[in-house]
């Protein structure tokens, strides 16, 4: 039993030792056949490059590479790949058009036309020359697709069976902008060849177009609708294709179904990792449905890669990741981003947001500089002058408060004007300009009557006037309208009321002086100078008791004081 178990395990070991040889035996160039095989075109690019190192001048190594390298849009790379494949194999037609197609991909027209040419001659035959010359035309632009048809209308003659040549037509027509051609022909490739990937995906996106050209909503939609279809059915009958995942989450971008774009390019990016317009699309399907969070990790990997094509896209990506720091609170991570945002590309939204990011990071002279830049922008930036004299209040400058608020005023002429007056108001009675906070102040109240503190700095600067009157008549003001019924006004009342009785004091109303201060006690039951004042009144109206108990209360809440101490010696108060 013992030595089957042995030889069991013998066995297995050898399993193990012959299939882990068999993958160390795998040459670059299998693996990287096995990669394009599987979809994952990325590391194929990759193995290829090594299988091409082991084998320079090999024809097929050279073409294979180019193909991979024309499905990753590296057109320059394909090119010179394709280049030596026809220097390795002279006069060969599939090498010679697939590099005429690089050429088109890259723009360099005449370059593509001689090549194909050339192909042509190669093999006149072949049904994918023609297809390839119809594609170069399309490619060159409106001058030359007058030949396009005709190419493809030869290819169509000779070849009546195949599907490829309505695709081509179909082309055709898309690039005329004649949708509605075009999908026609599309369905004709997909009727002779249903496994055909490339017409359903052309066909969506005719639809697409079709959609974007129409000014009735339901139309639009049934439109949208249809090109999802074709799309899902591409993603469903070769979900390795990457193209398609793009093309499907624009689509649905549109037609504002942000979460399941943002699958479908979630997708894409797994098929197109390098490719750095796939977070970015990522990342604006996240900001359409207001995803902040799920935009952040695709554009902090944008800004990893220091590629060319990557680096294009920085700038957005550095606006649009330091917006989604400010949607998840990320206070620091958002003042560093904007950091990093030339002044030129920071909108006023970009540097609203830079503002609230320096104030929450506790830099308020440096939220105060980025509103400010608003405001210079804008003058008429309600909210943000607003927000603007609210900083500076804060850090009690004042003069800039009054300045700030006094153009709001001025350039928001519809805006209500009682806050920026009342901040106009507070703002001079800081500096001691009196006169300059009490018509502030009036202002304020003739534009909203309703707010208390409006009327409590009022009287507070009359009395620091010496103005006791016209104190104690915004006093009485205060207490028509109301405000001591409110329990968070109290304080405020309680001086109101003390001005009042004070006024009545000094015209020798000594009753209804002693009536207003027994009130500010009520309201204010540790204040010292009401008691002291209903003494005086009490005082003069010779009720001796009710003076000495006054003067006490004074001196209990204000020990020390001088009037109290002396009034109570002199009526010899117990």
């Amino acid at each position: 039993m013992h030595k089957a178990l042995n030889r069991v395990a013998q066995i297995a070991v050898a399993l193990l030792l012959i299939v882990a040889s068999s993958a160390a035996a795998q040459s670059p160039l299998d693996q990287a056949r096995q990669a394009a095989s599987d979809g994952d075109y990325t590391a194929a690019a990759r193995l290829y490059d090594q299988a091409v190192k082991d084998a320079p001048k090999d024809r097929d190594v050279l073409v294979e590479a180019g193909d991979v390298n024309m499905e990753l849009e590296r057109y320059n790379l394909a090119r010179q790949l394709y280049e030596r494949a026809v220097e390795a194999s002279r006069k060969d037609a599939e090498a010679s058009r697939k590099l005429a197609l690089a050429f088109s991909a890259l723009g360099e027209h005449p370059r593509a036309f001689e090549v194909i040419r050339q192909a042509m001659k190669y093999d006149e035959e072949a049904m994918a020359n023609y297809l390839a010359l119809t594609e170069v035309y399309i490619a060159f632009g409106k001058d030359s697709l007058s030949r396009a048809e005709l190419t493809a209308m030869s290819a169509r003659n000779k070849f009546p069976d195949a599907a490829e040549p309505y695709l081509s037509l179909g082309d055709l027509y898309f690039a005329r902008g004649v949708y509605e051609l075009a999908m026609t022909q599309y369905e004709e490739a997909i009727k002779r060849n249903p496994s055909l990937v490339e017409p359903r995906v052309r066909l969506g996106r005719s639809y697409r177009e079709m959609a974007r050209r129409s000014s009735d909503a339901a139309e639009r939609n049934e439109y949208y609708n249809k090109a999802l279809q074709e799309f899902n059915k591409v993603t469903g009958l070769n979900p390795k294709l990457a193209r398609p995942w793009y093309e499907q989450g624009e689509i649905l971008l549109m037609a504002e179904r942000f979460g399941d774009a943002g699958t479908s390019f979630e997708n894409y990016t797994k098929l197109r990792p390098e490719d750095p317009r796939g977070d970015l699309m990522l990342a604006r399907a996240a900001f359409g449905g207001n995803y902040y969070a799920q935009a952040v990790p695709a554009l902090e990997r944008m800004l990893t890669r220091d590629d060319s094509l990557s680096s294009l896209y920085h700038a957005q990506a550095r606006q649009m990741l330091a917006k989604s720091y400010v949607a998840v609170k990320d206070w620091p991570k958002a003042v560093a981003m904007y950091k990093l945002v030339p002044d030129t590309a920071m909108d006023n939204e970009a540097t609203q947001f830079f503002g609230a990011a320096l104030m929450n990071t506790g830099d308020t002279a440096g939220a105060i500089a980025a509103y400010t830049r608003l405001i210079d922008r804008d003058p008429k930036d309600c909210e943000t002058s607003l927000q603007l004299g609210n900083l500076l209040y804060k850090m009690k400058r004042h003069d800039q408060v009054v300045d700030v608020f006094t153009r709001r005023i001025a350039n928001c002429p519809e805006q209500p004007a009682s806050t920026p007056y009342l901040f106009i108001g507070l703002s001079q009675f800081s500096l001691k300009r009196y006169d300059e906070a009490i018509a502030a102040l009036n202002r304020s109240i003739a534009a909203d009557s309703t707010q208390f503190q409006t009327y409590y700095w009022l009287m507070n600067a009359n009395a620091a006037k010496k103005d006791f009157a016209a104190a104690a008549d915004v006093a009485r003001t205060m207490e028509r309208r109301g405000f001591a019924a409110e329990a968070a006004n109290a304080q405020g009342m309680a001086a109101g009321y003390f001005f009042a009785g004070l006024d009545a004091f000094q015209a020798k109303k000594y009753k209804e002086s002693i009536a207003y201060m027994d009130k500010a006690t009520k309201l204010k039951s540790d204040y010292g100078d009401a008691y002291l004042y209903a003494g005086f009144a009490y005082h003069s109206l010779t009720d001796k008791e009710n003076a000495c108990r006054y003067y006490k209360l004074a001196l209990r809440y204000s020990p020390g004081n001088k009037d109290a101490q002396k009034n109570l010696a002199a009526l010899g108060c117990e």
